[in-house]
């Protein structure tokens, strides 16, 4: 559901608004900092939001900051500098010096080493409340390379899948930023060129709301709540950089920042039980679904149902639906039955009793489809934080009302509308209150068999990835503008099931007359398809199926891909990819090397590097290697 965002945000003002706050900040800049090293300047309080569409600037703060002026010595410290705003809009910047510990008329602060890569700051407010705190903070603008002919930085971010903006395309306190959880799947910015990278993590357990931001040569973290007074109040991040090995096809330095972040990750669920996903063999093995939209359909005949599924199951023995709940959305007078005053319609509305059009035939064809092995899904969802408030709140309390919602859905289309499969909306696109808390009630409560919408970092199920990829994939803008990266989320997250293909605007990206793009990076970033239109245009009723589907699912099925749980590592091991061409590489279960290959114009006498042995590439359009003990199988 991807016209969903955020209630908090509010839409930002027009670019030259953008121009005249630089202005004003540089000047703020010249007063304060005449007799320092350090930058000071006002924050802006921003956080961008993503709907699927397009990429909307959008502000978080209509109050303008105050500037409290810094001290006129700062020394160079091991420890990180933070900042704080408080309630009455004083924004502070404070060094901390070697001894760790930063008192004075507001606040007392403490930053310890709290392991590898990582620190904490305890904080504690004595006399004004805070509602701002940054952590860590960059008092001046560190660029990665100290050489001042690099200008490549790339800045990485976990916007939908993953998004990368070059640093040149950037301005100085020109914060941009999106929250996490909702806009964001993991709480972290890496800023990386070809031999090296930082990283910049919220290292908090449980986890918790926070936005990253970055600026040109700044990343920093920003906590918006109230911080009661005297009351101590942790924040943790993990700051760490790394350089590229100096061998052919090592993993690029974006991937090794990212390892460091995942390996923390790891050990925290595992300490709290939140278990790697498992799913049944029949997800597992599946190649995905056939995404139905009810709404969009004038008058509902499960004949049509019938013969859909006749010609598809073969390949995609799912059958996925949305809009269960409305009649036709379009043009009312099309409607059969037309929409009574008042009535709600669209894919997506709130309520989880079926609508009469499809009783009872709709759950007489969901029972015998089931019944001879067949997966029939609908819809469901949380309360939108809008029409109910979160799942949990923040101490992790659970909002009954809500979880029931939610739990009564899923059981009632299982039981009354026959389901065996289920679809979660906007699950991973909004904060719903104590993660921890929402990614149990995932784990020990909702149906394994399930998908949610939108990527998250701990919770425990498949995503539905579409719309978040385009047809300007892991590329990077040399201008400056922002683009989309997918392999950066799909590397993080790199053995959990994803579904892509039409949803959210992916059909813009599908089929013959968009050289089947779309269809193209499923297969790239192994993932399972998501389909509307599974024909080719012209070709439905022979049932003339999607040429690059087609293809997908017999070299899936060629090379047993699902059995294996391949596990997506970009290019690592790999050099030398010809123009033209597209290769990923992927581990088996059994250490085997998968590599997957788009070599869409079927150019001849190709050849990929892997480990300093060439590989021919097929003719093929797409095709899948594995190597294994030093050979091609």
């Amino acid at each position: 559901m991807y016209r969903v965002l955020d209630s908090r945000i509010i839409v930002v003002a027009l670019a030259c608004s953008v121009f005249l706050f630089a202005a004003f900040v540089g000047w703020r800049y010249d007063i304060y900092l005449s007799a320092v090293d350090a930058g000071l300047a006002e924050v802006l309080s921003s956080t961008v939001s993503e709907d699927v569409a397009e990429m909307s600037a959008l502000a978080a703060d209509d109050v303008p900051v105050t500037f409290a002026p810094l001290a006129a010595s700062v020394l160079p410290s091991k420890y990180p500098s933070f900042a704080v705003k408080f309630s009455d809009s004083v924004l502070k910047q404070y060094p901390v010096p070697d001894s760790g510990t930063v008192s004075d008329i507001d606040i007392d602060a403490t930053v310890i080493r709290a392991g590898r890569d990582q620190w904490q700051l305890t904080l504690k407010t004595k006399v004004r409340t805070i509602n701002q705190v940054y952590f860590p903070w960059e008092m001046t603008r560190n660029p990665l390379s100290s050489d001042p002919l690099r200008a490549d930085t790339v800045i990485y971010h976990t916007l939908m899948l993953g998004a990368a903006q070059q640093d040149k395309g950037l301005i100085e306190w020109g914060w941009q930023g999106w929250e996490y959880p909702g806009p964001t799947y993991a709480p972290l910015l890496v800023a990386a060129n070809d031999i090296e990278a930082k990283i910049l993590a919220a290292a908090n357990w449980p986890p918790r709301t926070v936005t990253p931001l970055y600026s040109l040569n700044r990343m920093v973290l920003r906590y918006e709540q109230d911080v009661p007074l005297n009351t101590p109040t942790t924040y943790s991040a993990l700051i760490a950089k790394v350089k590229k090995k100096k061998t052919a096809g090592a993993a690029e330095p974006w991937q090794t920042a990212l390892d460091k972040y995942r390996t923390w990750l790891d050990r925290q669920l595992k300490i709290a039980r939140i278990e790697k996903p498992t799913y049944p063999d029949w997800i597992n093995n599946s190649h995905g679904w056939i995404n139905v939209q009810l709404e969009n359909r004038t008058a509902f005949n499960s004949n049509d149902l019938q013969t859909l599924w006749n010609k598809t199951h073969k390949y995609f023995p799912w059958m996925q639906f949305w809009g269960q709940m409305s009649t036709y959305a379009g043009p009312p007078q099309y409607a059969v039955p037309p929409p009574l005053p008042g009535e709600l319609v669209g894919c997506c509305i709130d309520m989880s009793q079926m609508h009469s059009r499809y009783l009872p035939t709709l759950p007489t064809f969901a029972a015998s489809t089931t019944a001879a092995g067949g997966r029939i899904g609908y819809y469901s969802r949380p309360h939108l934080i809008t029409e109910g408030g979160p799942l949990f709140n923040p101490d992790g309390t659970e909002n009954t009302a809500n979880t029931a919602h939610l739990l009564d859905w899923v059981a009632r289309n299982r039981d009354e509308y026959k389901a065996n499969a289920h679809y979660l909306d906007i699950y991973a696109r909004q904060d719903f209150g104590d993660m921890l808390s929402v990614a149990r009630l995932l784990q020990d409560r909702l149906p394994a068999e399930s998908v949610i919408e939108g990527v998250h970092d701990i919770y425990p199920r498949a995503f539905l990835i579409s719309g978040f990829v385009n047809d300007a994939n892991d590329t990077i803008d040399p201008a400056g503008t922002r683009t989309r990266f997918p392999s950066f989320g799909r590397y993080l997250l790199n053995s959990q099931p994803m579904f892509l293909g039409e949803s959210n605007g992916g059909h813009a990206y599908w089929g013959v007359a968009n050289s089947y793009v779309l269809e193209r990076q499923a297969f790239l970033l192994g993932a399972k398809l998501d389909i509307m239109r599974p024909f080719e245009t012209g070709q439905e009723v022979a049932g003339v199926l999607n040429v690059a589907v087609q293809m997908i699912v017999e070299k899936r099925n060629e090379k047993n891909w699902w059995a294996r749980n391949p596990v997506y590592m970009y290019r690592v091991g790999i050099s030398n990819i010809p123009a033209g061409v597209d290769v990923r590489h992927f581990k088996g279960k059994s250490r085997e090397d998968l590599f997957v290959i788009d070599n869409w114009q079927q150019q001849v006498g190709l050849s990929f590097t892997y480990k300093n042995r060439p590989l021919a590439i097929p003719t093929d359009k797409l095709s899948i290697l594995v190597w294994r003990g030093g050979k091609l199988e």
